[in-house]
């Protein structure tokens, strides 16, 4: 699976590099409330395939690398130096597009390989090199061979999940916030969330039933609470909420949480007292505009993540979320670049 994610994020390169010049991204609270698909048209992408099939041709070089089929550091050596220009060059030479322009920024010598620092755009990124000056290792490109461009439709779909394409992907996810696959999702989520920042905003909703004034939850009165509360949580600090949940999924449990949370929402700065002021008068309100929104959608397991009204299908991995996320982007910001990880944390019980 990870190298479904070299391939992706390094066919969309040139773009989004070429995009920074020209378009730096808002944060925006407030979202279009149409459907996505009833406003936006899926238009195919401007892929450079020959690029594509010379990293998936790479992907098999780093399969060997890892596996120790093909020893980069075996054969005679390099200077750090070489190393690093020889680099940079090929980054300019057939990575980037014209005008863009890697500067080198820093070489460290590790014990097989070369790890070389550099800057596109004012971002800064690492590779690593082979000993011997041949390999550059991100996908693995052999820098002793010429890319060729063959000739085939440059119109192709390389992820299994796939959003219909927007400005700015919105982004729902529909927990029980005591379901453990729920919390699993979440925590896979959180790195995403770090990582890509202003450029994606990640909605929570609560799947709960609504009958009159009496909210119910799979798990019982203690996470229909708790959903309420992370609710209003997230409708009035929602910078604070992913570190609030990250807390909460950490230190408490289910027969804890009514006394646990306070802790955690003093941890990250939320005023417990105005939350359960909030909680008392909204909570039943906002948990039947989830309910609603849930069955719009047709969410009712935990976790069910929604990218431009699409329900995503893939691994709970973040680097399966960010795929998923950035696959909803017209141009995908440079934060989709972020290499984050891809495994899955294990859970169990029931929802």
């Amino acid at each position: 699976m990870w190298h479904s994610h070299i391939i992706k994020y390094y066919y969309n390169f040139g773009d989004i590099m070429t995009d920074k010049k020209e378009h730096k991204k808002e944060h925006k609270v407030e979202h279009k409330s149409e459907h996505p698909k009833h406003h936006e048209t899926k238009k195919p992408r401007e892929y450079n395939v020959w690029m594509l099939i010379s990293i998936i041709l790479g992907v098999v070089l780093v399969v060997g690398f890892f596996t120790g089929i093909i020893n980069v550091g075996a054969m005679g050596g390099v200077s750090s130096s070489e190393a690093s220009e020889k680099a940079i060059s090929f980054l300019n030479s057939q990575l980037l597009p014209p005008g863009i322009v890697a500067e080198f920024q820093s070489v460290n010598v590790t014990y097989d390989r070369y790890l070389v620092t550099f800057t596109v755009e004012g971002e800064t990124y690492t590779t690593f090199v082979s000993k011997d000056g041949r390999y550059f290792i991100t996908g693995v490109f052999d820098m002793d061979e010429v890319i060729a461009p063959p000739t085939t439709n440059n119109n192709q779909q390389q992820t299994a999940f796939d959003a219909v394409d927007t400005e700015e992907p919105k982004v729902e996810l529909f927990v029980m916030s005591f379901c453990p696959y729920g919390q699993q999702a979440e925590n896979a989520m959180i790195p995403v969330v770090e990582s890509m920042g202003d450029d994606v905003i990640v909605e929570p909703h609560f799947i709960v039933s609504v009958s009159g004034d009496q909210i119910s939850a799979l798990h019982g009165v203690n996470e229909a609470n708790e959903n309420m509360r992370q609710a209003v949580i997230w409708k009035y600090y929602q910078d604070s909420f992913w570190d609030y949940v990250s807390e909460v999924n950490s230190n408490c449990n289910l027969n804890d949480i009514e006394t646990c949370w306070e802790t955690q929402a003093e941890t990250v700065g939320i005023d417990v007292d105005d939350i359960k002021t909030k909680t008392d008068e909204e909570g039943l309100a906002l948990m039947e505009a989830d309910t609603e929104l849930a069955n719009t959608y047709g969410a009712r397991s935990s976790p069910t993540l929604i990218i431009n009204g699409e329900k995503y299908s893939g691994s709970r991995t973040s680097a399966d979320f960010q795929a998923g996320i950035c696959s909803g982007f017209i141009t995908p910001p440079a934060s989709c670049l972020g290499v984050l990880s891809a495994q899955t944390t294990v859970a169990s019980g029931s929802c």
